[in-house]
């Protein structure tokens, strides 16, 4: 919401006075004394005395380099196990230090790189270095691969490389026993390669910061569970001899026992590893020789291309093909390369939030159009224009397979049919949920044993409109129109309805074998066309300093269309091809 009220500028200085944590002479100052034990054993752990650190605390100099005495202290400490086991403790039990991770967090959100590292650089300076959240720990991994992973690299990153350089390593936490938690707070962009896991652990209670920190897998102050959360309380109990696959077992929760995991993030090694993934690509793709057929139907059939230029509030249109990532991903190509060479960022500071620009995103899966900018300004603009003022309008075409509803939905006639228009208005899962878990969901009798967190759904609305019909396969073409913008809702609303995308086997195997035998090897999803509507002039719009884009008040509405992909075509021949044979054989 901030990035639709106030300039980037302004937000920055405003995130870093608001959510800036208090000062070690803060629990003396304004607290009356009272000496807070943990505080003060990590100051005295990194100063050697408690009168040297706040001392040093109140001679703080600004300086974007790491001094000499921090930079030997820390490697003296990363020297012995012991020693950094014991300076880890200190760090996580520390309310103040908590207060930090969460800082970060949240100056991720409209700082850049060189800002990330100079907050980095002073609290390094002062207090040591602090242990990170996972979500802490992934914005700042993402701000660096994001300068990194573009063309020229380090040499356009110097200072921040030397930096890294010092730096190093970063440390978050996440419970022991569920280490592979990290990789969903990371997402595309988590790879073993660079995140590793220490062999430091420790038990710590519920009443510390411990508990805080370790993340949205426990935090229990959190309003919305997470799958991770779910998987970290979660206890199922099987009975002997349920082997249906449809069977759900009964599910009780604890409270567990808080056993902490030290992880660590090699910051330099991730930005080698993006700045040389798009030539390990292109090597990878010659020396495979034989590649399955639905592997080569997630990869890419075509290059990115610019659609148009100079639209409304200062955006580009850009085409993405299916089989690559809108935001940076160690798996498949992003679209950060590209618009790094073909739609440079003008400003100083690329933003870490809306990689390179980015206004909206798409799946790995669906192809068609992606609004992005080169400026800040025009960012702010086309976003408040999307988010705020409604004035942008996406339309998707999708081929859905009909599926036989199951029978505890058998007797609703809308399971059985489309109308030629209509509107989906149900709830979707705010984390997605595969075909087993939106049947359940609307079981009773299943519906108790899913975990809560299949229970947060957010409301969200989906209009379609019916093109094609091909009924010796089962099959609609429609045109989409998205009235919110949820994760997957248009293929949970279609599945809801028991009309899955073809292709899309997360949420019907049926839908699956479908676009295997079309030639499809992923959802049939196309962003075809989005709309811009005219708006009055505003102090964002006024801002963009793309010259050669000049707004009328009466000016009408501009609309980017973006031609079906090669695989959705060949599958419409084929179902027409198909509808064709069946009438000729029932002729006969």
């Amino acid at each position: 919401i901030g990035h639709l009220l106030a300039p980037p500028k302004v937000l920055r200085v405003a995130v870093r006075s608001i959510f800036c944590p208090p000062s070690f002479r803060h629990f003396y100052d304004i607290l009356k004394g009272r000496r807070i034990p943990m505080e003060t054993a990590c100051r005295k752990f990194w100063w050697g005395s408690l009168e040297d650190a706040l001392d040093a605390e109140s001679k703080k100099v600004t300086c974007s380099s790491f001094f000499q005495s921090a930079v030997s202290k820390w490697e003296r400490a990363r020297g012995d196990l012991d020693t950094m086991k014991e300076f880890f403790m200190c760090k996580a039990a520390s309310l103040r230090n908590y207060h930090v991770s969460t800082w970060i967090e949240s100056c991720s959100k409209v700082e850049t790189l060189a800002g990330l590292l100079d907050i980095l650089v002073q609290e390094i300076n002062v207090y040591g270095p602090p242990l990170l959240s996972p979500e802490a720990a992934t914005a700042l991994l993402t701000a660096v691969l994001i300068l990194h992973s573009t063309e020229g690299g380090e040499n356009k990153v110097s200072a921040s490389t030397d930096t890294l350089r010092s730096l190093g390593v970063v440390y978050f936490v996440v419970p022991a026993d569920r280490a592979f938690s990290a990789a969903p707070y990371f997402k595309g962009i988590y790879h073993e390669r660079y995140i590793s896991s220490t062999s430091l652990d420790w038990t710590v209670g519920w009443d510390g910061a411990e508990a805080l920190l370790v993340g949205r897998s426990i935090r229990r102050i959190t309003k919305y569970p997470t799958t991770t959360k779910e998987a970290f309380f979660r206890v199922e109990h099987r009975q002997r001899g349920s082997h249906d696959e449809n069977y759900f077992p009964k599910v009780t929760f604890r409270v567990p026992e808080i056993r902490l995991r030290l992880m660590a993030v090699h910051l330099l090694d991730a930005a080698r590893y993006f700045e040389d993934q798009g030539q390990q690509l292109q090597k990878d793709e010659k020396r495979t020789t034989t590649v399955s057929s639905q592997v080569k139907g997630m990869m890419p059939d075509s290059k990115p291309e610019i659609v148009a230029r100079h639209l409304p509030f200062g955006a580009i249109a850009v085409n993405k093909p299916a089989g690559m990532s809108t935001t940076l991903h160690v798996a498949y190509p992003h679209l950060i390369q590209y618009l790094s060479r073909c739609v440079p960022w003008k400003g100083v500071d690329i933003p870490v939030l809306f990689q390179h620009g980015l206004v909206n995103r798409i799946d790995v899966g669906t192809s068609g159009l992606v609004l992005v900018t080169d400026t800040g300004n025009s960012l702010v603009a086309t976003r408040r224009a999307s988010v705020v003022d409604r004035r942008v309008e996406k339309i998707y075409r999708a081929l859905v397979l009909h599926c036989p509803p199951p029978e505890s939905r058998a007797g609703s006639e809308e399971f059985w049919y489309l109308n030629p228009k209509g509107v989906i208005n149900w709830n979707v899962f705010a984390n997605g949920a595969d075909y087993s878990l939106q049947l359940a969901a609307h079981d009773p009798e299943r519906k108790r044993g899913l975990p809560p967190a299949f229970m947060d759904r957010r409301p969200a609305t989906t209009m379609y409109r019916v093109l094609n019909y091909y009924p010796s396969s089962g099959v609609y073409y429609l045109e989409v129109q998205l009235r919110s913008g949820r994760r997957h809702q248009i293929r949970q609303h279609f599945a809801q309805i028991c009309h899955p995308l073809v292709g899309d086997g997360r949420y019907h195997e049926r839908a699956r074998s479908m676009g295997e035998q079309m030639g499809l090897y992923r959802p049939a999803l196309h962003a075809s066309r989005i709309t811009l509507l005219p708006s009055s002039l505003d102090s964002a719009t006024d801002a963009i300093d793309d010259a050669s884009y000049t707004r009328k008040e009466d000016s009408e509405k501009t609309v980017v269309e973006c031609p079906l992909p090669d695989d959705i075509r060949r599958a419409l021949r084929w179902l027409q091809e198909k509808e064709e044979r069946g009438k000729g054989t029932d002729h006969v």
